[in-house]
């Protein structure tokens, strides 16, 4: 005999056509599970909003997804779904990996190398939703036994869009960013391993062993760079500019005097900050100011021409002087470069 489920006597019936496709369902034990995990047909899932029953529909015409069985609240949106519980289902995920204490490996590429890590070595707690300062992880990796150190965050991009910017608030404190694919991860069309596949990372070097990150000659400190930055204008004629260039198998490396300094963006805005400025739709010029004691003013500018070609200019403005930058038109044409463009900003 075949058992048939009824329909509530409260819940209206509706046309399965215009159903929204979700990507995520509680299975029967009220565990997230996405679309690509689940077996077809209904099987005990229900939605984690109004608690209705779900169906996993992975047929051969129509993308695989979750809909409800019955009419659903109006806030029961996809994004809202994947929302409540898409985070919660990375969690135990690597919470199962940390637990047996299995490695999982992730890999990316940085600045032309490829790097690969065990995400979780020496991580002691896995948590959703934790504030740094105003900004929000969705997921931090802690490390230490009172789970104190932040080894890494993730940030899942259900609600917003992708903000470099906003990632320098992690990686200024010595804290990567990985961020995943949005769309991929909202449909629920994921496995843990396609996930991390497919995500950006953010400040990736502190994911590295010290000895690692780069060659002794580079520095990279914040604190190290500033003083090398501006003790290249403390002498007559108070000008610097010069090109990032590739060197020992690393981009954005500038040469100031004896130094060799490592300045991706990230790191700038870890180091000297400042505000961006789109020029034209090729050009973002940064631009930052050191007030001294002695009443002067350090003005620093980070050219970027078209993600692939970048330069820094700085100048030192007499006490009293008006900090100004110049810019003739020539910053519009296709054939400039970015080093052109950083002595231009400090000429005279």
């Amino acid at each position: 005999m075949t058992q048939q489920t009824s329909r509530p006597s409260n819940l209206p019936s509706f046309s399965h056509q215009d159903q929204p496709m979700y990507g995520w369902a509680l299975d029967s034990h009220k565990r997230p599970v996405p679309i690509s995990l689940a077996g077809r047909g209904a099987q005990g899932y229900t939605c984690p909003i109004c608690n209705g029953p779900m169906i996993a529909k992975k047929g051969d015409i129509k993308q695989h997804h979750f809909a409800h069985e019955f009419e659903s609240l109006p806030e029961c949106t996809p994004e809202n779904v994947a929302k409540k519980i898409a985070g919660t289902w990375l969690v135990l995920e690597l919470g199962e990996h940390m637990a047996r204490k299995k490695p999982f490996p992730l890999q990316w590429q940085m600045y032309g190398e490829s790097y690969r890590v065990n995400l979780l070595k020496d991580v002691t707690a896995i948590q959703e939703h934790i504030e740094f300062g105003k900004t929000e992880a969705d997921i931090a990796l802690m490390q230490g036994e009172k789970w104190d150190h932040p080894y890494a965050v993730f940030m899942l991009n259900l609600d917003s869009k992708r903000d470099p910017l906003i990632y320098t608030q992690f990686t200024a404190q010595s804290i990567p960013v990985i961020s995943l694919p949005s769309d991929q991860f909202r449909s629920g069309q994921v496995t843990l391993k396609s996930v991390l596949e497919a995500a950006e990372v953010y400040g990736g070097w502190w994911l590295l062993e010290e000895s690692e990150r780069l060659p002794e000659r580079l520095e990279n400190d914040p604190n190290t760079i500033r003083q090398i930055l501006g003790r290249s204008v403390i002498q007559s004629p108070y000008r610097f500019w010069g090109p990032l260039v590739s060197l020992y198998g690393q981009q954005h490396v500038l040469r100031v005097g004896a130094n060799l300094v490592w300045l991706p963006p990230e790191l700038w805005q870890i180091a000297v900050g400042g505000t961006r400025n789109r020029m034209s739709e090729d050009l973002i010029i940064t631009t930052q100011e050191w007030p001294q004691k002695d009443g002067s003013v350090i003005a620093l500018y980070y050219v970027n021409l078209r993600n692939t070609d970048f330069a820094v200019a700085i100048r030192r403005f007499r006490s009293g002087e008006d900090v100004h930058a110049n810019l003739p038109a020539q910053y519009r044409m296709r054939r400039t470069t970015a080093e052109e463009v950083a002595r231009a900003l400090i000429a005279n």
